[in-house]
């Protein structure tokens, strides 16, 4: 029987100026957390967009509980994201539940 890692909670996203920052409740270590996957769309695409979660949603891998999507348009961006926890031997949670910000101009 496979053991899937439990999904975070308490994803939080918080628009600044020209970036999005992202933070979330860490998962304890069993199964032992490799890594989380953070996916994100835009705010338009988000009811198809992350249905399926690729590499065409992946923005970033990270062993910390939080990341920053900087470089967002001067006009400001509206996204929505979620987060999955990878474990050591390779398998995903179910993702968090979403997230939506928009950056700051």
């Amino acid at each position: 029987m496979t053991h899937h890692p439990r999904p975070v909670t308490g994803l939080t996203a918080t628009g600044a100026l020209m970036t999005v920052h992202l933070a979330w409740e860490p998962r304890a270590h069993g199964p032992l957390v490799d890594h989380y996957r953070v996916h994100a769309v835009p705010a338009g695409r988000a009811e198809r967009g992350l249905r399926h979660l690729g590499d065409d949603t992946l923005l970033a891998r990270t062993v910390y509980p939080r990341w920053e999507h900087g470089g967002r348009s001067p006009e400001g961006e509206e996204w929505v994201y979620v987060v999955v926890t990878v474990d050591a031997a390779g398998h995903w949670s179910r993702p968090s539940r979403p997230a939506h910000a928009r950056s700051l101009p």
